[in-house]
């Protein structure tokens, strides 16, 4: 089912005409500039599949009755889409869409994978839904930052055994909260990518200079810094939750390739720039703030010290750089720094959001900026180009939240003991590998007697199922 509406810019009256498939969400923001005079018109656009009905919902404009319109325009909840622009219907064929406007979602439905495009609106639907509980939600977090395990222990003792987790000590509340986050934010990765990384770095820190590690782990208790960078990553999270709706569109094209996308044609109709300069420039200098250990790591494990790096830099002065500075280390194809994948070229534009010096452009969806160095080059990024490198810098997020929960599961070893986790983790270990849980110790010698794998389950990272019809039914349902 695809919605029409008409909507009356209240600075200069102008008529749009608005495009809406009905999707899974329930409720997506529209944010959409006037075609005219630029103006933001806010509303919401309500997918009720239990009741069969979707309608628009405006905030600061007004819906009105079909007429001639001035401008035409797309929204979607849960993909890119047509960005408004003038076109003047003639006679009464105004509920139909222009021929040359097909909506990309559709092209997005048949070039997925069934597996992806499952899990993406799985997600999409999840993200929606956390974000109206998401002050409740939230508590488990905020009990483990202030160290408050005892009644973290008391009170989520049940919700723990949905995810596999018995809860009696400090080490199982920590177990707990960290499992909670990664299925938080797991969804902007496909299920296989993120089961692949994680034991990639698993892999890669169980077969690290334990020396070294531990020297480098008695350097950031020292200092403070491992607990620091926790509270750091927990706030990019945090932030996420408060503008995931916006970023959803964003999320769906990490599942897809953006590559083919014209995005002169093409944009996202859930949020303007200035819902995501904060969390864009928050995120990336948080991200900078938090990259040592992946600098540290990839010392220990190319060069044997966390100190040591492949110029005469010492940890102390990579710790006194500015941020942007730190980005020159962020170069390397060693495997830490590769895994973390940080968007290296928004320098610019999070010096221009600090410095309020850019102009944005809403019906194109151009944001226009000086380049860093100084120079009187004037750069441009499309909107969805921003929303997916906050989309981009939210896996390099979940890859650091996962590379500290190891390093404190790492501190809270006090021998070779096993330290069992995840079945997911142990999923293709060889009976004579070292062990995934860090006692290096043979796998048959450690964990495997303890330890379920079910080779076809990944357990915990599926999302409650919202796709609950054909996948190509619904394409055929909502095509115009």
């Amino acid at each position: 089912m695809t919605v029409n509406y008409f909507i009356k810019c209240p600075t200069c009256n102008t008529i749009t005409r608005m495009r809406t498939p009905a999707g899974y969400i329930y409720k997506t923001p529209v944010r959409i500039h006037c075609g005219k005079c630029n103006t933001l018109l806010t509303g919401e656009f309500v997918s009720d599949n239990e009741k069969e009905k979707a309608y628009y919902t405006p905030n600061n404009c007004e819906e009105v009755k079909p007429q001639a319109f001035d401008y035409f325009g797309e929204a979607s909840g849960e993909m890119i889409c047509n960005k408004i622009e003038p076109i003047h219907a003639e006679g009464d064929d105004i509920f139909l869409p222009p021929m040359d406007k097909v909506s990309p979602i559709f092209d997005f439905m048949q070039s997925t994978t069934d597996v992806d495009r499952t899990r993406f609106i799985n997600y999409a639907c999840y993200l929606q839904k956390l974000s109206t509980t998401w002050d409740k939600e939230r508590i488990k977090y905020d009990l483990y930052l202030s160290e408050k395990n005892d009644l973290l222990l008391s009170k989520y003792s049940e919700a723990a055994k949905n995810i596999d987790c018995e809860m009696g000590t400090d080490l199982d509340a920590y177990q707990y909260v960290y499992r909670s986050l990664f299925y938080d934010l797991g969804g902007v990765f496909q299920k296989n990518k993120l089961l692949k990384l994680f034991r990639e770095v698993n892999h890669h820190m169980s077969h690290m200079n334990l020396h070294a590690l531990y020297d480098y782990l008695s350097e950031l208790n020292r200092t403070d810094s491992l607990k620091k960078i926790e509270t750091k990553l927990f706030s990019i999270a945090y932030d996420f939750h408060s503008v995931s709706n916006y970023l959803i569109p964003a999320i769906g094209l990490l599942y897809y390739n953006a590559d083919t996308i014209d995005k002169t044609i093409f944009g996202i109709s859930t949020c303007s720039f200035d819902d995501l300069k904060e969390f864009y420039q928050n995120t990336y200098e948080r991200l900078l703030d938090c990259c040592e250990i992946i600098v540290g790591l990839d010392n220990i494990e190319n060069r044997g010290d966390y100190c040591t790096f492949t110029s005469k830099l010492t940890m102390h002065n990579f710790r006194t750089q500015r941020k942007g500075n730190r980005i020159n280390y962020l170069h390397s194809s060693e495997f830490f720094v590769k895994a973390f994948d940080l968007p290296i070229n928004s320098g610019s534009l999070r010096n221009a959001i600090g410095h309020s010096d850019y102009k944005y452009d809403g019906i194109k969806q151009i944001i226009s900026y000086p380049q860093k160095d100084g120079s009187d080059i004037m750069l441009n990024s499309y909107l969805v180009d921003v929303a997916l490198e906050c989309s981009k810098m939210l896996r390099s997020t979940l890859l650091l939240i996962f590379v500290t929960y190891e390093l404190i599961r790492y501190n809270h070893r006090t021998d070779n003991s096993t330290m069992p986790m995840h079945s997911i983790i142990y999923k293709n270990v060889r009976s004579q590998s070292l062990c995934p849980c860090g006692s290096r110790r043979k796998y048959i010698h450690c964990c495997k007697s303890i330890i379920h794998v079910d080779k076809k389950s990944n357990t915990n990272f599926d999302y409650p199922m919202e796709a609950d019809f054909c996948m190509s039914d619904n394409f055929k349902r909502m095509k115009p």
